[in-house]
């Protein structure tokens, strides 16, 4: 089996199964004739497409897809949990090295969306009752990156 043919298998597997887009908009799709059918759209994406952008994976975001039919559901699809898992180690070497890619890259964009955040906090002028959600968004970040403020200050402070 060729390794993106367990990829395109996951993919017939999951078809009615919830998948969510990068800003949260919820959708489902049908294989047809090769293609994926995505239910909040008029556009077929085929099979082609997809396994060129799983050529490409790790990327950060559906930006790096844009040439491809239906960017934002190729990235959906993707880096879902659910497809990713669908790789064996039995194939090629490379699927230990991709899992290892891919999660250093969800990593070091963790850590930069919390940089990011600390950011934006700072600069905030609404009362701190309305940046709630953001600081919900940077204590979640920072258990998963297991890095806080004090990090990225002492970082920033390495180079001046």
């Amino acid at each position: 089996m060729k390794p993106f043919d367990q990829i395109w298998n996951a993919i017939s597997k999951y078809q009615d199964s919830s998948f969510h887009q990068l800003r949260g908009k919820a959708f489902t799709y049908k294989l047809i004739r090769n293609s994926v059918i995505p239910n909040t759209t008029n556009i077929t994406i085929p099979r082609s497409h997809f396994e060129k952008a799983w050529g490409r994976m790790p990327v950060t975001g559906p930006g790096a897809l844009q040439d491809l039919r239906g960017p934002s559901y190729l990235f959906a699809i993707l880096s879902d949990s659910r497809i990713f898992a669908s790789l064996n180690d039995r194939g090629e070497g490379s699927n230990m090295e991709f899992k290892a890619g891919y999660a250093k890259g969800r990593m070091d964009e963790a850590e930069a969306t919390l940089r990011n955040l600390y950011i934006i906090l700072d600069e905030m002028k609404e009362p701190l009752h309305q940046a709630n959600h953001i600081l919900t968004c940077i204590r979640d970040l920072e258990k998963l990156t297991g890095k806080d403020r004090d990090f990225f200050d002492s970082e920033e402070n390495a180079f001046e």
